[in-house]
């Protein structure tokens, strides 16, 4: 009970996310009672968890503070249950959203019409069958683990052996049960020295794969596939991998209370900071949880709330009243504007007009946006959205409508500048090689996009006072 995550991105001066709950959980684990899949702590046998049924209830809050002194808060209260049927139980007990200003006046962010919907859904039980989900997610992990042969598990289990410390820390009572309290330490060699095998064993799986799929599909031999280096030459990514490791070496703490008896854990505290720099943005926070488990003797599992409705009832009531509503009744207008001056974003919901400056980062921003969008999609689908076979098309037709169809967009964004100017998009010729997509900023000779474009960015001067900005994926 009680979870606590504080975020904060850099620079300092433009955002900070931050996020908290405050909640009671029982958890109720099933366990893998087979010798391979458990770990010692010393000289206590920890089976370990493969699931764990559980209720949840309790507050959420988020907050967006912009270098302004302007911020965005959400706060809700709700509850949620899984059961060993594999229903998922929801309730919405209250969601607010307000707009705090620097001279400290706030807003509500939603309208009366949003929030008497809120009202109507609020206090009530929904649940959803997610056994299908459940039992894909587990045949994946399955997968995933089988794909090593017996002699690279047992590999794997020795390194990871090597990846952690136990400290015993003495006897106490936890719910009744007389438990062995342990203290979990990171062994940073180790953990590396784990990472690095795991991480070369995936790439010989999949390489391994790709040459069996070629010679069964063409002429060429296995021989003459090239898989290029294994991910742990990548020095850029794995000097984040060894920084952030040492860091939770040094500074994370993990405790489980272990029933001496039955050697099932009664409870476990997590206290883990972070901060991971990648180019220009820093994420940093501190992780807090503890979660107390029910007794696994006995068996009572999750009690299933009266009157659950499905939940497709809750998405036809949110429709119904949400279709006759425009944008200015579902937000307030002056709260929304306030923190799209703040965020120096163009417009949430519709083209504005913008000074130049601003209008340029809307566009890298917008084609950030499109490029998760479409990302996620070639992950999903394992196809890029609306291919168009090396023609620049207008993203805002058919890739638009491929990505909101799979809800994968809100809106589809379109240029500040409005009228005639569009965002383009192009997958290559080899259709599964990537894709392009490009914007014209108002900058003479780019010279002011070198301040905001990364690395799968490139930028080219199209006239006098405009620049061809062009983002070149897959970036996720």
């Amino acid at each position: 009970q009680g979870e606590d995550l504080g975020l904060a991105t850099a620079p300092a001066d433009a955002y900070t996310f931050s996020l908290a709950t405050d909640s009671v959980t029982d958890v109720l684990p099933v366990y893998d009672e087979t010798e391979a899949g458990q770990f010692t702590f010393g000289d206590v046998i920890v089976p370990t968890q493969e699931f764990a049924y559980f209720a949840s209830e309790g507050s959420f809050a988020a907050g967006l503070a912009f270098g302004e002194g302007t911020s965005l808060r959400a706060d809700s209260a709700g509850a949620m249950r899984i059961t060993e049927d594999s229903q998922l139980y929801m309730r919405l007990d209250s969601l607010t959203s307000a707009v705090d200003a620097p001279e400290g006046n706030t807003l509500e962010l939603f309208s009366p019409e949003l929030r008497n919907l809120i009202s109507q859904l609020g206090g009530n039980w929904y649940h959803a069958d997610i056994s299908e989900y459940l039992d894909e997610y587990f045949a994946q992990q399955q997968e995933s683990f089988s794909e090593f042969s017996a002699e690279e598990q047992q590999e794997l289990l020795t390194l990871l052996e090597a990846a952690f410390t136990y400290e015993s820390l003495g006897m106490e009572q936890v719910a009744g049960s007389l438990t062995q309290k342990v203290e979990v330490r990171i062994e940073p060699e180790g953990t590396l020295t784990f990472l690095r095998r795991l991480s070369e064993m995936q790439h010989e799986n999949d390489c391994r794969r790709h040459r069996q799929l070629a010679e069964e599909f063409s002429d060429m031999p296995e021989n003459e596939i090239d898989c290029g280096p294994p991910p742990t030459e990548d020095s850029d990514v794995w000097a984040i991998v060894d920084d952030v490791v040492r860091q939770l070496a040094r500074d994370a703490r993990l405790i489980f209370w272990v029933g001496t008896f039955d050697n099932v854990a009664r409870r476990t505290e997590m206290h883990i900071p972070f901060s991971i720099t990648i180019e220009e943005m820093t994420l940093s926070g501190t992780v807090e949880q503890t979660a107390t488990y029910t007794n696994i003797n006995a068996l009572e599992g999750i009690a299933k709330p009266d009157g659950a409705q499905p939940i497709e009832r809750a998405a036809e009531t949110a429709e119904n009243l949400l279709s006759d509503l425009t944008d200015d009744q579902i937000f307030n207008q002056e709260a929304l504007l306030m923190v799209q001056e703040a965020a120096g974003v163009s417009d949430l919901f519709g083209p504005t007009p913008t000074p130049s400056g601003d209008a340029n980062v809307q566009r890298r921003t917008d084609l950030d946006f499109l490029s998760f969008a479409v990302d996620v999609y070639a992950d999903q689908k394992g196809e890029y959205p609306a291919a168009t076979n090396g023609a620049l098309h207008r993203a805002d037709g058919a890739l638009c409508s491929v990505l909101l169809a799979e809800e994968l967009l809100f809106s589809c964004p379109q240029d500040p500048a409005g009228g005639e100017a569009f965002y383009g998009y192009k997958t290559f010729l080899d259709e599964q090689s990537g894709y392009e997509l490009t914007a014209v900023l108002d900058d003479a000779n780019c010279s002011e996009a070198t301040a905001f474009i990364g690395t799968q960015y490139a930028t080219v001067p199209i006239s006098d006072t405009q620049c061809l900005l062009t983002l070149t994926g897959p970036v996720f």
